[in-house]
């Protein structure tokens, strides 16, 4: 082959025959599925695709929501962030849900239980020492598990005090409107 004539076919007839080659892999990619997984990519109402690591279908969908398996967890997660937030944590391998304009829930790493996190009316999680739920409401007043007694105390500083004294392990009940009433350690 000359090189006039190898030049031409480098310029004009390769190209035209990877093209066909192209669409002819394209052709059985869809239809008879020869050569692998399906991608179908959508930008107008959302891109839906296997991902590799994966080897699942995954759809994102930036309009609404977006949907996609995180490689770490091999499992499904759903992210919306118009109303909030859900998706699979790779460190406990559970389900959280985020949402920051009225309450934030989501498994602590340490517990591996669902903690409520409520900023409007009061926060509601479970504490790592004593792995029990506790209610903290900073409006009426706060309610916890101390970690020594491992019993729940109530505080409210409007009306009244209650909590249970760490030597006693007896409650103690502290009234300043009327007086003040409580159990002596002794």
């Amino acid at each position: 082959m000359s090189k006039e004539t190898a030049s031409s076919y480098l310029k004009y007839y390769l190209p035209q025959k990877c093209e066909t080659w192209r669409v002819s892999a394209m052709a059985r990619v869809t239809t008879h599925h020869k050569l692998g997984p399906v991608d179908r990519l959508d930008d107008t109402t959302g891109t839906n695709y296997i991902a590799p690591a994966t080897k699942r279908r995954d759809r994102l969908d930036d309009t609404t929501w977006i949907t996609y398996i995180a490689p770490a967890t091999k499992r499904r997660d759903c992210l919306d962030d118009t109303t909030g937030t859900n998706y699979i944590s790779p460190a406990t391998k559970r389900r959280e849900r985020l949402d920051d304009t009225t309450w934030i829930t989501y498994i602590a790493p340490a517990t591996n239980r669902i903690d409520r996190l409520d900023d409007t009316t009061g926060t509601n999680y479970i504490a790592p020492a004593t792995k029990r739920r506790n209610p903290l409401d900073d409006t009426t007043g706060t309610n916890y598990i101390a970690p020594a007694t491992k019993r729940r105390d109530r505080l409210d500083d409007t009306i009244w005090i209650t909590y249970i004294a760490p030597a006693t392990k007896r409650i103690d009940r502290l009234d300043d409107t009327t007086g003040t009433s409580y159990i002596a350690p002794a």
